[in-house]
């Protein structure tokens, strides 16, 4: 008789944690508790800082350019991605889901909201924010 062992690989499961609880701790709780996570997407971003801006990228697969949003008010910037599923596919295993998504980022005082612009390449949304010119850091020369 032989005994099958299940060792679940911790370091996964503890990075799919991670990622969970890290969109969990960084998006304000209101929005966590009113939407069911069940039926949104996780749009997973990275965020560069540059001398002169911040780049977001969000990687946003199986959308089109025209179904993305992207919304600032005062100093939050929310991205949305919302296109309708075909309900009538009846699924054996479903571990994704692309119908919609929701992430908001705080965006610091000193930028240009004005100047913001925004790509789309291969199923990644590039944000272009410039930073103000009191942040930018300058170089004085000395004489």
């Amino acid at each position: 008789m032989n005994n099958i062992m299940f060792r679940p690989n911790y370091k996964n499961v503890n990075s799919d944690i991670n990622r969970f609880l890290g969109d969990v701790f960084n998006r304000p709780l209101s929005e966590c508790v009113a939407e069911k996570a069940v039926n949104k997407s996780f749009a997973f971003s990275n965020i560069e800082e540059l001398e002169d801006r911040f780049v977001v990228h969000i990687a946003v697969p199986g959308f089109a350019k025209d179904q993305i949003t992207i919304n600032i008010e005062k100093n939050k910037m929310t991205v949305a991605g919302k296109k309708e599923s075909d309900t009538n596919i009846k699924y054996n295993l479903r571990e994704f889901k692309f119908d919609d998504f929701s992430r908001s980022f705080n965006l610091p005082e000193d930028i240009k909201s004005d100047n913001i612009e925004a790509t789309f390449e291969n199923g990644v949304l590039s944000i272009d924010i410039p930073k103000s010119e009191k942040a930018a850091p300058k170089t004085i020369e000395v004489k």
